[in-house]
């Protein structure tokens, strides 16, 4: 596995990973990796190249794990490109980053939210494709998702690590359901 700024989700701790801060230059690069995370990367200045390059690697059998954040998915020059296309959610593009009041507990279905009430105060406001797959929620909201392109996996958590808890919640990073969650995104 390789990673994009990983550090913000918490996902050193997974075996064999290696953290970087820029993308394989080469296909031979890229598709020695099972899975790339791609953590709050903004592609706004991206090269085609790069984004082809991606679009490829899932298409051929890689999986491809996007996180949100303030410079991701759409607000990080998604909306409208290969990325786009391959990936679970629609999106609407700049300002789609939004608050979450009161914030929203995940869990695995609409409305049941995780044990530990694991808590998100900003999300990407984004639609799920029809042919993708809900992993999580947000509320009711469809906040990680998977979909089939190709021979792989293109995989999206709509969430931020944006917010601080209160008395009452607890940010989902800080979580020990959150190690559980990036399990499912990375991994299965």
């Amino acid at each position: 596995m390789r990673g994009l700024f990983t550090h913000l989700y918490d996902l050193d701790a997974f075996p064999n990973t290696a953290q970087a801060y820029a993308l394989p230059a080469k296909y031979e690069e890229l598709y020695a990796y099972d899975t790339l995370v791609l953590s709050n990367l903004d592609f706004a200045t991206s090269s085609y190249a790069a984004r082809r390059m991606l679009k490829d690697y899932v298409e051929d059998g890689g999986r491809l794990v996007l996180l949100g954040g303030n410079r991701a998915l759409g607000e990080g020059g998604l909306k409208g490109t290969y990325l786009e296309a391959i990936c679970p959610f629609e999106l609407k593009g700049t300002g789609e980053v939004v608050r979450c009041e009161p914030p929203l507990l995940l869990g695995g279905k609409p409305g049941a939210p995780h044990p530990d009430n694991m808590a998100l105060f900003w999300r990407h406001d984004v639609t799920l494709k029809p042919d993708a797959f809900t992993i999580a929620y947000a509320g009711a909201h469809p906040i990680a998702a998977r979909v089939a392109r190709g021979k792989g996996l293109a995989v999206a958590f709509a969430g931020t690590v944006l917010g601080e808890g209160t008395a009452n919640v607890t940010p989902f990073w800080e979580t020990g359901a959150w190690a559980g969650l990036v399990k499912t995104l990375v991994l299965e």
